[in-house]
């Protein structure tokens, strides 16, 4: 029986002259981890940010949650997880820890909840040696981390994130799959954008193709790879965005 977390009905995005997203239509239901992919100016982040009620539609409905996103914004962020590339917006000044646990207590988190929160996500992350060390002093790397632990201390029901390993090495990179796929069976529902297609493969159940501002592809991952008869990722993205 589907059970749609996520709604989107006939999304329009214009600027001035360009078509950012045309006619974009799908659902994705609860606890699924959709990949979304397509060229760079395909609308990725544009839908993500009109997703999250960041920036507003030129037409279009969006509901989370069965919320209407513009109409009922403040009460549909907070059922919301964001981290859009790199743009961390870290008080550096604070601490990592103090980062992470502001934000928490922004969501009135019991303290007692996120510290044990901080404390396995850290550990999963391999950041707590750098936990206490103020976040101008960290490395890009580990700021991607903290970031990471922030965007998920309020335990959300939609995680959305936008190239969410940018900055990471391999090792780091690993291990936030791992705690993707902890986080997916918790039931939480999640949609990122990324171009390492080796993250699609190892986490996405789904995924949503984006050509040109419009749905290429949206459904099974084991669907499209039977529809073009290839497993090979890739080639199947080459083939998709040609000349792009």
């Amino acid at each position: 029986m589907s059970n749609p977390v996520i709604e989107v009905n006939q999304l329009n995005k214009q600027y001035i002259n360009t078509k950012a997203l045309q006619e974009v239509t799908f659902s994705i239901d609860r606890g699924e981890v959709v990949g979304l992919l397509g060229a760079n100016g395909a609308g990725k982040s544009t839908l993500l940010q009109i997703l999250a009620g960041l920036i507003r539609p030129t037409s279009g409905q969006v509901k989370l949650l069965g919320k209407d996103v513009q109409k009922e914004t403040l009460e549909v962020k907070k059922q919301i997880g964001l981290l859009f590339g790199s743009e961390t917006g870290l008080y550096h000044r604070l601490t990592a820890y103090e980062n992470i646990a502001y934000f928490a207590e922004f969501y009135n988190i019991p303290k007692s909840v996120y510290e044990q929160r901080i404390k396995e996500w850290a550990d999963a992350l391999e950041l707590t040696p750098h936990l206490h060390k103020q976040a101008g002093e960290l490395s890009k790397g580990n700021h991607q981390k903290v970031t990471i632990l922030r965007s998920l201390i309020h335990d959300p029901e939609i995680i959305m994130l936008d190239e969410p390993t940018t900055g990471l090495d391999i090792a780091a990179s690993l291990s936030f799959q791992e705690l993707l796929k902890e986080v997916k069976t918790r039931g939480k529902t999640i949609i990122f954008s990324t171009h390492i297609l080796e993250e699609v493969d190892n986490l996405c159940s789904q995924v949503i193709i984006l050509r040109k501002g419009k749905v290429h592809y949206h459904g099974d991952l084991s669907e499209l790879y039977r529809k073009e008869k290839t497993n090979n990722l890739t080639s199947i993205m080459r083939n998709v965005i040609g000349g792009e």
